[in-house]
């Protein structure tokens, strides 16, 4: 199997960090690599795994070597309650990095470390998880110490141990997934958090987190809330690792991954979390690098919770990048359609926004949702959908499947990846009804005087209009994902469109005899001045290249004319006043082939 996202430079750089949901991850650019010779008797040699161990002997006789690493769990805490609040939340995943072409001499020696587990917290009274180790490889045994240390060349964090609290009305995260910003490599990936807990009066264990894999980061283990609680744990690898085990009043073993190999190797699904009353223990996460549950007793009791999982090295074969690397396929056409694998690669990552709102009020922007690795064969098809904005679009889903049967609504079972339509009521499309490895919602559209809210882009949420008193201008766009929201129309002039990521873009809002400039580059358009002008339309993105990206909210329209800017592609929302609006521009659909 080739390595995933041979890296292609340039190619993904518009994923910089991904603090979305605990399921963020991260891309360095770098330039695409150049085959070096390989060891004269280097040969197609099977996956190494190293589950222990302080340096690694290379005897495959090959000089270039792709290395994928694992951070270890966290343990869930531990709490015997003394009064009527008692909470312990679970431990976090452990992160995934990879790096594609390390360079290696045949015979040579190479430091490693293989992160350890959080131990369980075996109590009668309370405390905190244990964090998980972090794991890493080397290019010498020397400086090869710490995470931090210079001659490391692929690494990833241990995730962080549960969290105890007796706090009313305070949420309580869990452990911390290992994060994807703490990795080295060019693939980074970050682990599940343990689920978070608050209560005013209650008992709540909640499950660990997943950890984070080749396929996708790891899933958080599930919030608590309210008088009795005790949760699931997250599933690993995105939709692909071990499942997340059941909460209960002992908590249930995460799955054990199997997807690398298909039997023994993969990312662990986070334990359950427990809570009961007296002795009784919380589920430990899965194999590999999962992270514990939490565990809480209303009347006393020995408590014992759930212990994080090793993490895990894998030794691969290098693999040059698939003919059609890099060359991102623009899905455009609005509708149910099919795609078929003609690149010559078989991993890809996809991305996508869907439409903006419009309708008879204000107006969001589109969701953004991506997957950052799914494996597709050679001349195999897909189905999708993207949704067509107009003049009435609420709300509408954009999905992409792994097959072409059961994909005819947002909600068939081979949809993996999904965004929300901005709504005609001036929610953006949400994130949490998104499906896949990165989630950001659309802008808010509307307010008070008719900016339309940007769309959710590769850099993060939308613009949203700004909130002002009615003046009789238009309020600004909200700028593309990323950027920042509209301003407010001032004394005889409309508001400013929202800037996008970078800063720029913003149209000006009109004066006395002009209209409202349109955005740029995703930037919001400008709001109208009064009288017969109307808001400047959104900006059409530019993020994934000159003509495609996420586009910025229209300028909001005048008291005495409901002329308003239309919304910027990809899933801008268009401006609005009173009783009318713009046109939203459609979604999108962006396929990036990787290896």
């Amino acid at each position: 199997m080739c390595g995933k996202p041979t890296i292609i430079a340039c190619a993904i750089l518009m994923i910089v960090s991904f603090a979305v949901p605990s399921r963020g991850q991260m891309f360095t650019p770098m330039p695409v690599p150049i085959s070096a010779p390989q060891g004269s008797s280097c040969t197609v040699f099977a996956p190494i795994y190293l589950t222990s161990g302080t340096s690694w002997t290379n005897n495959t006789g090959c000089a270039q070597i792709t290395v994928e690493v694992i951070g270890a769990g966290g343990s869930g805490a531990a709490n015997v309650a003394t009064g009527t609040i008692a909470i312990a939340t679970g431990g976090g995943g452990g992160g995934f990095s990879e790096t594609f072409n390390v360079t290696v001499t045949p015979g040579g020696i190479y430091g490693v470390h293989v992160g350890t587990g959080g131990a369980a917290v075996v109590t009668g009274s309370n405390g905190n998880g244990n964090p998980g180790g972090d794991t890493y490889f080397c290019s010498s045994t020397s400086g090869c110490g710490s995470l931090g240390d210079t001659s490391i060349v692929v690494g990833a964090q241990g995730g962080g141990g549960g969290i105890q609290s007796g706090s009313s009305g305070v949420t309580v995260p869990g452990g911390m997934g290992g994060a994807a910003t703490s990795g080295i490599g060019d693939l980074k990936l970050s682990g599940g958090s343990g689920g978070s807990a608050i209560t005013t009066n209650g008992y709540l264990g909640t499950g660990g987190g997943g950890a984070a894999g080749p396929f996708g980061g790891g899933h958080p283990g599930v919030a608590a809330s309210g008088v009795f609680g005790r949760t699931n744990g997250g599933q690993g690898d995105g939709l692909s690792g071990g499942a997340g085990g059941g909460g209960g009043t002992s908590g249930s073993n995460g799955g054990n991954g199997t997807e690398i190999d298909g039997s023994l190797y993969g990312s662990g699904g986070g334990g359950g979390g427990a809570e009961t009353t007296g002795t009784t223990s919380a589920g430990s996460g899965g194999t590999y690098g999962a992270g514990g549950g939490g565990v809480v007793s209303a009347m006393g009791g020995t408590l014992t919770s759930g212990a994080g999982r090793d993490g895990l090295i894998i030794i691969k074969p290098y693999t040059p990048p698939c003919s059609g690397s890099g060359t991102r396929i623009f899905l455009t056409t609005t509708g149910a359609g099919t795609w078929t694998n003609t690149t010559g690669c078989t991993h890809f990552q996809v991305e996508m926004i869907s439409a903006g709102g419009a309708g008879s009020g204000p107006s969001g922007g589109g969701g953004y949702s991506a997957l950052i690795a799914q494996t597709i064969s050679i001349s195999s098809s897909v189905g999708y959908s993207i949704a067509a904005g107009g003049s009435s679009s609420n709300g509408v889903y954009t999905w992409w499947c792994n097959s072409t049967s059961n994909c005819a609504s947002e909600s068939g079972t081979a949809v993996v990846l999904r965004a929300q339509g901005g709504l005609s009521g001036g929610a953006g499309g949400a994130s949490s009804n998104g499906i896949g490895d990165t989630l950001y919602s659309g802008g808010v559209g509307g307010c008070s005087a008719g900016g339309g809210g940007g769309a959710a882009g590769p850099f993060g949420n939308g613009g949203n209009c700004s909130a002002t008193a009615s003046s009789g201008y238009g309020a600004g766009g909200g700028g593309g994902g990323g950027g920042n929201g509209g301003t407010p129309p001032g004394s005889g002039v409309g508001g400013t469109g929202g800037n996008n990521h970078l800063g720029t873009g913003g149209g000006a809002g009109g004066t006395a005899g002009n209209p409202g400039s349109p955005g740029s580059a995703g930037g919001g358009g400008g709001g109208s001045s009064s009288g017969a002008h109307g808001g400047g339309a959104g900006g059409n993105g530019t993020e994934w290249d000159a003509t495609h990206g996420s586009g910025g909210g229209g300028g909001g329209g005048s008291f005495s004319l409901n002329l308003t800017g239309n919304g910027g592609c990809y899933g801008g929302g268009p401006g609005y006043f009173n009783t009318g609006g713009g046109t939203a521009c459609q979604g999108i659909i962006v396929i990036t082939p990787i290896s």
